[in-house]
């Protein structure tokens, strides 16, 4: 892990510096943030969204740590090695009943939750490929897995979703797709994912890219995106809605489904929202931005509203009820990490910068920086108690909610 010594990444903020921080005044716009701490750490490549759990917070690194740190000091209480040098590469990490859940790249490890003893490891079951004797792992990078008390749910490429007993990791059970009607040859299985997950009472809604073309080099070419819904108890498919496509060749969906009453809402790549009844299985409303650039982020949806990256540098809230566009604002550029929503703000972090959005109006309220050349916000924001907690190419930080 790294020192102190290094020079820290410069966050906008409006508190005085701490031995680990280099900090400047209040952003320009308005809103400064207040620092409570940064602690250096590998940053570099770590997707993963923090974990809070009582008063610790979880933090995966770039040199395959993870590291629980203090709520209110950000202290070092544990660090445990969870691969052999390679960065967290989920896209969160889960803490919930005394355990700490981290996908890797093509491995999930639950630790302890008070003293980072490891609990199980756990490989998904093989990627489906269509060429090649030998079936490439099954991936988590970018996975966003859930849990409840009692089982953490991993959605890996393959396509795969594992249920898994929290404490001791053994499957409970384990959905693969099989042939699919896409799929061009009756004997062969295309390639797909699943990076997504959530649980909703007795369903596990899961998100799955699906390829209907085989390119050169084993690349993708036109695919769909499903919406599949699992029973909760035994994996059973339930259903699966087939999301429309729309030039050019298909949907990529990386993000885990929202809930809002009976419609399960999926953002697809370029900024699409879509919004399925899970009684009918039909599109009840579909958002269509002005799409500039590819965007995998998930919709976050809090308070009856939807929040998301258009793909078009501007961020929206969207009435979950139906679509329609509450407010958009200018977000100056894409969200390269999931967004954060609480009661009072919307945290959209793009590259090296993180601003800090009103839940209601849209108004920017301030941007946090990072300022070493290089540096930007690697993982997504995590939120509790009035603090939020990021990782930055150089470490971990936390901040005042403004």
């Amino acid at each position: 892990m790294r020192a102190c010594a290094r020079p820290a990444a410069v966050v906008v903020l409006s508190l005085a510096a701490s031995a680990c921080e280099r900090l400047a005044g209040p952003d320009d716009r308005g809103g400064g943030l207040r620092a409570r701490w940064h602690r250096s750490q590998a940053g570099t490549e770590v997707r993963a969204r923090p974990a809070v759990l009582g008063d610790l917070v979880y933090f995966g690194t770039g040199d395959g740590y993870v590291v629980a740190r203090e709520w209110a000091t950000g202290a070092r209480r544990w660090g445990a090695a969870v691969s052999r040098g390679t960065a967290v590469q989920g896209a969160n990490l889960v803490a919930r009943a005394g355990v700490v859940v981290a996908p890797l790249v093509r491995r999930v490890v639950a630790l302890d939750a008070a003293t980072g003893r490891e609990r199980w490891r756990y490989d998904p079951p093989p990627d489906t490929v269509d060429a090649g004797p030998r079936p490439a792992p099954g991936q988590v990078v970018l996975s966003h897995v859930d849990a409840d008390d009692a089982t953490v749910y991993v959605p890996a490429w393959g396509a795969s979703v594992s249920a898994l007993d929290l404490r001791t990791g053994a499957a409970r059970w384990v959905w693969q797709p099989g042939h699919s009607p896409g799929d061009p040859e009756p004997g062969g299985v295309y390639r797909s994912g699943s990076m997504g997950v959530r649980v909703s009472g007795d369903t596990v809604f899961a998100t799955v890219w699906h390829a209907l073309e085989r390119l050169a080099g084993g690349l993708v070419g036109a695919s769909e995106s499903w919406l599949v819904a699992l029973d909760r108890g035994t994996g059973r498919e339930l259903w699966r809605a087939v999301l429309p496509g729309y030039p050019p060749g298909g949907v990529i969906v990386a993000g885990a489904p929202a809930i809002h009453g009976n419609f399960v809402l999926v953002a697809t790549d370029g900024g699409h929202v879509w919004a399925i009844d899970r009684a009918t299985q039909q599109v009840a409303w579909h958002f269509t931005p002005r799409t500039e650039y590819v965007t995998l982020t998930q919709v976050e949806v809090y308070g009856g509203v939807a929040y998301a990256d258009g793909g078009d540098r501007r961020l929206y809230g969207l009435r979950a009820a139906d679509g329609t566009v509450l407010w958009s604002a200018d977000a100056t550029n894409g969200a390269t990490r999931d967004l954060l929503v609480t009661e009072r703000r919307v945290y959209y972090p793009t590259a090296g910068k993180l601003h800090v959005f009103d839940r209601a109006t849209g108004r920017r309220l301030a941007t946090a920086r990072v300022r070493v050349d290089g540096d930007i916000f690697e993982s997504p924001a995590a939120f509790a108690d009035g603090r939020v907690f990021v990782t930055a190419t150089d470490g971990a930080w936390s901040f005042d909610e403004p």
